[in-house]
């Protein structure tokens, strides 16, 4: 599907894609809570839009209900969910300028390049892309835990969780990139 693609409104009716919209819906109610410091109920949330996640991925596959409007909407608003965190958590001085800028750099750059060579917004998704975004959900987790329980120290964990997944979440920027540029 491309940008300008007029999308076919009866595959946001189907499950999968209602539970990614429900998502989609809540991630500004969760920026607020992170940036308010409402740590408890921001970790709740967390964990309930990444399980919602993991449930519309498996409802698609397992029920057979894939749609094209899915292939572009999980993807895209996992970059909404992971931007609007990391501002959150940036506003609320959990983590450094330079992970908010080199995270949605990379998301901004993949765009630009996707746009100019007309290339579908849907990319096939690779392994290790979906290791970046898992590790970047696990040192979220990392760094909600650290808020959460201050006399346990996480924040090393979470520290070296979001450097990795930085690097990891380059290197499928990489690849993404790199068939960007073949198609």
């Amino acid at each position: 599907m491309k940008l300008l693609d007029t999308p076919n409104w009866f595959e946001l009716k189907s499950i999968p894609n209602l539970i990614s919209l429900c998502r989609l819906v809540l991630i500004p109610y969760l920026a607020y809570l992170i940036s308010v410091d409402n740590w408890p109920l921001a970790t709740g949330l967390a964990v309930l839009l990444g399980f919602s996640d993991f449930v519309d991925g498996w409802v698609a596959r397992r029920f057979n209900m894939k749609t094209e409007l899915g292939a572009l909407l999980d993807p895209l608003i996992d970059r909404i969910f992971i931007s609007a965190v990391l501002v959150a958590m940036l506003w609320s001085d959990v983590i450094s300028v330079w992970i908010l800028t080199s995270i949605i750099g990379r998301d901004f750059l993949l765009l630009v390049v996707n746009s100019i060579r007309g290339n579908e917004l849907a990319v096939n998704v690779v392994y290790v892309g979906k290791m970046g975004t898992w590790f970047l959900f696990v040192s979220f987790a990392l760094l909600f835990m650290n808020q959460l329980f201050t006399s346990i120290s996480f924040a090393g964990f979470g520290s070296a969780a979001i450097v990795w997944s930085v690097i990891i979440y380059w290197l499928a920027g990489w690849h993404y990139l790199r068939d960007a540029v073949k198609r």
